[in-house]
């Protein structure tokens, strides 16, 4: 079962960080987050796609190199699509220009395969080992990001989180709060709405923003597991 709640939701900064590093470090012109369903996929963020997708945000099946990898659970890696024998007749190839490809599963702990992140690029190219290495680490950290905006299937949001009397939060890697619940929103005086998206920093004592800083680059660097 999909993370329905991720389906159709505005661009993020978190995502599009980890497109542009795609985008950059590989040097390819389209960098995707994709999110497949049963019936399309979803960009969760997208870099270099034409119009009119790019505002669409998404494709049916039919267009879509990612299916591939999300049916295997693997890694695909695609020097020219018009050689291969799952692409060659994807509409995707005359209708985008997209020739060549590389992508890597969004798999959860549990063994469900989300979606993918993934390059592509109008000529052919050969992938190295390292380009698909660097993919896994940006798909590792996109699916970070998925989680925390998402519950496991069948499940909702813990009631302790909400009706806490605690103020709570859950924030996403580049600083910005996900979730908010409501004694949050009675402490600092704004709705969830108002909340959601912005830095965390903006809502944090100016003398106490340094150590937060330094605090948060020791949990992502993998120094520490907590910090009060």
């Amino acid at each position: 079962m999909f993370p329905a709640t991720l389906l159709d939701t505005p661009p993020e900064e978190a995502f599009d960080r980890l497109t542009r590093m795609a985008a950059r470090l590989l040097g390819a012109p389209v960098a995707l987050v994709t999110l497949v369903t049963e019936d399309r996929q979803f960009f969760k963020s997208a870099i270099g796609l034409a119009e009119p997708w790019a505002s669409l945000r998404g494709t049916p099946l039919a267009y879509s190199f990612c299916r591939h990898v999300v049916a295997a659970g693997e890694p695909l890696v695609v020097e020219d699509a018009r050689l291969h024998r799952l692409l060659r007749a994807n509409p995707a190839l005359r209708e985008f220009g997209w020739i060549s490809y590389a992508g890597v599963p969004l798999t959860t702990a549990e063994g469900q395969v989300l979606g993918t992140l993934s390059v592509i690029d109008a000529m052919p190219r050969l992938w190295s080992e390292r380009d698909v290495a660097l993919l896994r680490d940006l798909g590792a950290q996109a699916l970070t990001e998925i989680e925390l905006r998402s519950f496991p299937p069948g499940e909702e949001e813990p009631p302790v989180f909400e009706d806490s009397g605690i103020a709570m939060a859950i924030s996403s890697s580049d600083g910005r709060w996900v979730r908010v619940n409501r004694a949050l929103c009675a402490l600092l005086g704004y709705a969830a709405e108002e909340l959601i998206g912005t830095l965390v920093e903006q809502h944090t004592h100016p003398d106490d923003r340094a150590a937060d800083r330094e605090a948060i680059r020791l949990l992502l660097a993998g120094e520490c597991d907590t910090y009060t």
